[in-house]
């Protein structure tokens, strides 16, 4: 995934998708569909939200990513400064980690 220029998933029906997660590990600005729980992976910093099922929204999404240079530079920086700071590893456990010793208390 990370020579491709556009990561686009237009589901309607998947909502969180490890699909996603690796777009945003590999650094790739995406093209995914605007329901339940997709913007908390794919915000607009990092790609384009799109109705559901409407191609026309995702056609121009994809070719916009594509030919604006500088639209792509930005989507693929944020991409990966937010895969850094939401998703790594260490962030995430250390985060269950703390959740656990606040029930534990």
């Amino acid at each position: 995934m990370k020579s491709a220029k556009v990561f686009v998933h237009p589901s309607a029906e998947e909502c969180l998708g490890v699909v996603r997660l690796e777009a945003l590990e590999s650094g790739t600005p995406s093209v995914v569909s605007y329901m339940a729980g997709i913007p908390d992976i794919i915000a607009e910093n990092v790609g384009n939200l799109v109705p559901p099922q409407n191609t026309k929204a995702f056609q121009t999404a994809k070719v916009n990513n594509i030919q604006d240079e500088a639209l792509w530079l930005k989507f693929s920086i944020n991409v990966r400064k937010r895969a850094e700071n939401i998703y790594d590893l260490n962030r995430v456990s250390n985060r269950i980690i703390d959740l656990n010793k606040e029930i534990i208390r």
